[in-house]
């Protein structure tokens, strides 16, 4: 096999990235999860918030 060969099979495997190339996308992949997890504490938040209000609700109607 010659050089050029190789040298396509290796960028065609995803091997012929550079360190920066490679840094870049784990940080991309990074921001991606962290909007991620901030989304669903958001909604964990929101979810919780609704569960405690119907319980007031239904404490308060007791109490009336």
């Amino acid at each position: 096999m010659d050089y050029k060969k190789l040298h396509l099979s290796i960028r065609m495997a995803g091997l012929g990235k550079t360190l920066e190339q490679n840094l870049l996308e784990c940080q991309n992949e990074e921001a991606k999860l962290k909007a991620r997890v901030a989304e669903l504490e958001k909604s964990l938040h929101l979810y919780r918030s609704h569960g405690s209000m119907i319980e007031l609700r239904a404490s308060l109607s007791k109490i009336e």
